[in-house]
């Protein structure tokens, strides 16, 4: 498969995406920069400069880590099927929102049960 990786936002992620930029004009900028960083690098070189963290395997849960004030974690799901990798943000909160580790772990979770449905949904509409 190639290291290419396709970055696409769920809706509720959106939704904080505009409301990052309707409150931190700067943070709105480094999530974009983050985007496009992790889709020209692809998986292996977002991975190795730690810009993509893997946070459940098995669940296909990682974050895009985007640096500076305040900042963001953008949790993720992945997918790959014949057209590549797809990245899926599902929610990007605040860092801070999510220092705690329950807090932390909970989103992790939420994530995981967002790609189960959303691979359920795609199923059904292919069927």
């Amino acid at each position: 498969m190639s290291q290419g990786i396709r970055v696409q936002v769920l809706d509720a992620a959106r939704r904080d995406l505009e409301r990052i930029a309707g409150k931190d004009w700067r943070g709105y900028l480094l999530v974009q920069k983050a985007l496009r960083l992790v889709e020209d690098r692809g998986w292996a070189a977002a991975a190795s400069t730690e810009l993509l963290k893997v946070l459940d395997q098995k669940r296909h849960v990682g974050e895009i880590r985007v640096l500076g004030r305040g900042g963001y974690r953008l949790f993720f799901f992945w997918h790959d099927d014949s057209s590549g990798r797809t990245l899926w943000i599902a929610a990007m909160p605040k860092k801070k929102d999510v220092e705690d580790t329950n807090r932390f772990n909970a989103q992790v979770s939420a994530v995981a049960e967002r790609r189960r449905r959303f691979l359920e949904d795609d199923d059904a509409s292919e069927g």
